[in-house]
């Protein structure tokens, strides 16, 4: 989020409200705010006007800089529940399968969800999907060439890599656990040819990269290349 359309919702916020006795101003993405752009709503926050109310919306706390989580109170949403969103996303996507899966890889947020079907995600999911194939069968540096490709995507990609690892650890055991629900004959047949213990191995530096990614900006492509040749090269 650029500077300029906070740069207008401040402006707005000094106009008194016409019918309702507040204003109420929503940034949907505070994680996702340039500097430029926090910086500007800041001043904002510390001293706001009378009659305005801020609600900053973030899928990452650690994300938002801290000067403007010290200014604000927290409340944590809970995740809606899954069916909830299967319906609402039946109203677009005709798939029952599909929309399972969207809602899955949605985490209990109907607005995530409908983000990756409306921008067909899935394609995303495939290539992480290929890459993980290509670190199985020992063909690391593909893999290390998909994420060079995917540079721009590299949160997202690294988030469905995730759901993939838990996917292949538990198709095994409870299928109906499995978040990837179209692809389950492709993720049983990795545990077939990868011990459980290469993916757990896997999983658990993974989550490390996650953790590190929520809270700065390190080169992310870097970590995960470092993850898949941890795991894979020694295997």
């Amino acid at each position: 989020i650029g500077v300029e359309p906070i740069r207008e919702l401040v402006t707005k916020s000094t106009m008194f409200p016409i019918s309702a006795p507040y204003r109420f101003f929503v940034v949907d993405g505070a994680d996702r705010m340039t500097t430029a752009a926090a910086n500007a709503i800041l001043k904002r926050l510390e001293e706001p006007p009378a009659l305005s109310r801020f609600f900053m919306l973030a899928e990452s706390y650690d994300r938002v800089i801290p000067t403007i989580r010290s200014r604000c109170g927290r409340v944590n949403f809970k995740k809606l529940p899954e069916s909830f969103i299967v319906q609402r996303l039946s109203q677009f996507e005709k798939d029952p399968d599909k929309a399972l899966v969207y809602a899955r890889l949605g985490e209990g947020s109907v607005g995530r969800a409908t983000r990756y079907w409306g921008s067909n995600r899935l394609t995303l999911r495939d290539r992480a999907l290929g890459l993980l194939n290509s670190s199985v069968q020992g063909d690391v540096p593909s893999a290390f060439s998909t994420i060079d490709e995917l540079n721009k995507d590299l949160s997202l990609l690294l988030r469905f890599l995730i759901f993939l690892v838990h996917d292949v650890l538990v198709v095994g055991v409870d299928q109906s656990r499995v978040i990837n629900q179209d692809i389950c004959e492709e993720l049983s047949s990795m545990t077939s040819r990868v011990k459980s213990t290469i993916f757990s191995s896997l999983w658990s530096g993974l989550r490390v990269v996650n953790e590190r990614n929520e809270s700065s900006y390190a080169n992310l492509g870097f970590q995960l290349k470092s993850a898949l040749a941890t795991t894979f090269c020694g295997a």
